[in-house]
């Protein structure tokens, strides 16, 4: 993402949604067949995955 936390934590919630869309564009683009947000999403990811 190329934020620092205190950059990250200072950007609008619209502003970090746009952010976190860009990344997962640039890893679907690279081939990822999945994207998460946090480590809290793995879970429910995982159980998709089987």
């Amino acid at each position: 993402m190329a934020f620092t936390q205190d950059e990250y934590e200072a950007l609008s919630a619209d502003e970090r949604e746009a952010a976190c869309a860009r990344v997962a564009e640039t890893f679907f683009a690279a081939g990822a067949d999945a994207v998460i947000h946090d480590f809290s999403e793995l879970p429910t990811l995982v159980r998709q995955l089987g």
